[in-house]
């Protein structure tokens, strides 16, 4: 069985571009999940070196059975974000695995 997943990386600067051609203003922006970024580059490596997906999921089904472990990665997720928020409010732009805008309609 073949799965065919497909994932779309936006940086800020494209994701301004598609939000002001809805019409939409950009309000602010930033990235998260920047933790994450080094286990994603090492996936890269591996998928590359197989010339295959790596395929996690099966191991985050066996691991997500345990009742603490979706809240054990809420709080390590929610703490990425505090602590790179920390960084977007000093100025200093972090790239993370995940980018976010809010923007406000045109009138």
């Amino acid at each position: 069985m073949c799965l065919s997943i497909h994932y779309r990386r936006y940086t800020q600067a494209l994701l301004k571009r598609h939000i002001e051609a809805a019409g939409l203003s950009y309000v602010s922006g930033g990235y998260f999940f920047t933790s994450l970024l080094l286990p994603r580059y090492i996936q890269t490596i591996i998928e590359k070196f197989k010339k295959q997906k790596v395929l996690i999921v099966k191991e985050l089904e066996i691991i997500q059975e345990e009742r603490f472990t979706p809240l054990l990665y809420e709080k390590f997720l929610l703490t990425d974000f505090y602590i790179f928020k920390i960084f977007r409010l000093l100025g200093i732009k972090i790239p993370g695995l995940s980018a976010y805008m809010i923007c406000k309609v045109n009138k």
